[in-house]
């Protein structure tokens, strides 16, 4: 039989947090309405042929490359992801608004640090955090008739340093533990990686 959080199943929940110079984590917000969550890992490879036959190969892991789909327009967490303008809200209800500026060129897409819990059997549930991940690309918008929006954020995640070489950081709890938005707790979560 399985060990706990060995089994998992639905993403419950996804926060995350600029990324300072200094290796240190802004506050971090909960990413709303995301439907999914999927990364995977690229490498270079190489072989040697000799003799008409391969003799040697290589793999060498490089990064993560992953996928966030979601159907909320959430300006605090796009504006994380993005970089894009700070956001306010003005005005009083029933009349209030927000707007973020997106910006293109200049220093690009910013790093960011990103943790994603998935429900497991047996109660518990898995943390996979990645402590420097960057969007590809800007997402763009593809609304349809008689549908939600939903966007899809493609991102790619690095190792934040080459002494460590930790790209990913995944973390199994036997009672399911919930996330605490403040950067002590997200820099505690990936201590040790850079």
């Amino acid at each position: 039989m399985p060990q706990f959080s060995e089994v998992i199943y639905n993403p419950t929940r996804v926060i995350v947090a600029s990324l300072a110079n200094d290796n240190t984590y802004g506050t971090p917000v909960d990413v709303d309405y995301f439907e999914k969550v999927s990364f995977d890992f690229e490498a270079d490879e190489d072989e040697i042929k000799s003799g008409g036959l391969i003799v040697e190969s290589l793999s060498v892991a490089t990064k993560v490359t992953g996928t966030m789909d979601n159907g909320a327009l959430n300006f605090a967490a796009m504006g994380i992801i993005q970089g894009d303008s700070p956001i306010a809200t003005y005005g009083v209800t029933p009349n209030r608004y927000q707007y973020m500026d997106v910006t293109v060129g200049g220093a690009g897409n910013p790093y960011f640090g990103m943790i994603v819990t998935y429900a497991s059997t047996l109660g518990g549930n898995l943390l996979v955090g990645f402590p420097k991940a960057m969007l590809t690309k800007k997402p763009g918008f593809d609304v349809d008739q008689n549908k939600f929006r939903v966007g899809s954020a493609d991102f790619k995640a690095v190792a934040p340093s080459t002494l460590s070489r930790r790209v990913a950081r995944l973390i199994k709890y036997e009672t399911a533990t919930s996330l605490t938005l403040s950067s002590a707790y997200i820099q505690g979560i990936f201590s040790g990686m850079f």
